[in-house]
């Protein structure tokens, strides 16, 4: 079976779409975890580990909870390059739903691999016909109608499996060296918390501490965020003019890209202004960062990798300036009041954290090789280009959990 054999269709010929949840302040509580636009990021699978939860009373129905196999996108969000984006549930175990600001793919047939078409949606091909449809280079506004007659492609069900094995053992490597980069991150942090959150740092007995808005602190360390960094706004920059380079573009959501010109001399610290809130990211080389983000990059002459984790201690997201798209106000923000501590302090714990950084930076840098040879092997493998019929490739589920 060769390439002249698959077929193309639209996906409403394959797949029913709906909404997500509309819900106000009304439903906060508990009950039922909602899939935000928030939790994105750049999964191939959604983690349904820490989503917020809402009351469900009188805004669920049967038809909203999601199951495996189901691939939401998003649908609208202030940060347009999050628009189109998707995910694969998978494992899901309990009752689960998702915002208004996306949209559920559920697949009607039993010839169609939900996984494969998890990496189907991630190609840039998809992408771009899915930006012409929604009236522009950047789509601003994604609906069920643009889904449903978006072309894709249909090959035979094993082939479907070969395609989604080959590229899941990348993204199972990706997965198992991001968590590995989480527990050293929670270790540089919970070392950070303790000398500088709960004051347990060396020879801290001999230490003076006074009142202060956030209770008993070390003498001097009693400040404004604004006294510590300076938050700068990230910068404009269209996607018809990004180009490839070796430049990370950082987003609210992380690096979503690399350009060819840097707009900030590294290192610098970033976290979202607009749309994902709360995440802290160190980019150690040149970089530039985007308009949904704030960024750092003059430190008062702190210790930048301190930045981070003094960031990150915030609950950045607990500051959402409460409009329809979560947002920061940066002037907001400087005035809020932290403890810090003096430099000579910073300087002895920097060997550790940067010990930690330097093994983080190495997993990051083996997921980036990783994702590069995926990202080269996904055209090619969804367009037919390279031919797996002949390979033995072991499915990553079985074949008849696919056509029942």
């Amino acid at each position: 079976m060769k390439r002249t054999s698959w077929s193309s269709v639209r996906l409403g010929e394959i797949a029913d779409f709906r909404n997500g949840l509309n819900y106000n302040k009304d439903n906060f509580g508990k009950g039922l975890k909602v899939v935000n636009v928030k939790d994105f990021q750049d999964r191939l699978i959604a983690d349904l580990n820490g989503l917020d939860e809402i009351n469900p009373h009188g805004v669920v129905r049967e038809e909203c909870y999601l199951k495996d196999g189901d691939i939401i996108f998003v649908r609208s969000n202030g940060n347009r390059e999050l628009i189109g984006r998707s995910m694969l549930l998978k494992g899901v175990t309990e009752r689960v739903s998702h915002s208004a600001f996306s949209i559920k793919v559920r697949f009607s047939t039993k010839d169609a691999l939900p996984r494969f078409y998890a990496y189907v949606f991630r190609t840039e091909l998809i992408r771009t016909e899915l930006s012409n449809r929604g009236g522009g280079t950047n789509i601003s506004n994604l609906n069920q109608d643009i889904l449903e007659s978006l072309q894709v492609p249909k090959p035979p069900l094993l082939i479907q499996h070969k395609i989604a094995s080959l590229l899941s053992a990348y993204d199972d490597l990706i997965e198992n060296n991001t968590r590995r980069i989480a527990i050293l991150e929670s270790m540089a942090q919970a070392i950070y918390r303790e000398w500088f959150v709960e004051f347990r740092f060396p020879g801290h007995e001999n230490v003076k501490l006074v009142d202060s808005p956030l209770g008993k602190v070390p003498e001097g360390w009693n400040k404004h965020l604004g006294d510590v960094i300076t938050l700068k706004r990230g910068y404009d920059l269209p996607q018809r003019d990004r180009r490839s380079g070796i430049f990370p573009l950082v987003s609210s959501s992380g690096i979503t890209d690399f350009h060819d010109e840097a707009k900030v001399t590294g290192p610098g610290v970033v976290t979202g202004r607009y749309g994902t809130l709360g995440d802290v990211y160190y980019i150690q080389k040149d970089f530039w960062p985007l308009n949904t983000t704030l960024y750092v990059q003059e430190f008062q002459g702190n210790e930048p990798l301190l930045i981070v984790h003094l960031l990150r201690s915030l609950n950045l997201a607990s500051q959402n300036a409460a409009g329809a798209v979560p947002g920061v106000n940066r002037n907001a923000l400087h005035l809020l009041e932290v403890t810090f501590p003096p430099l000579n302090l910073q300087k002895q714990i920097v060997p550790t954290i940067e010990a930690i950084e330097c093994n983080c930076r190495n997993l990051r840098s083996t997921n980036e090789n990783l994702r590069k040879t995926r990202d080269l092997l996904l055209p090619k493998l969804i367009s037919g280009e390279l031919d797996v019929e002949d390979l033995d490739i072991e499915s990553i589920e079985p074949l008849v959990e696919a056509e029942t």
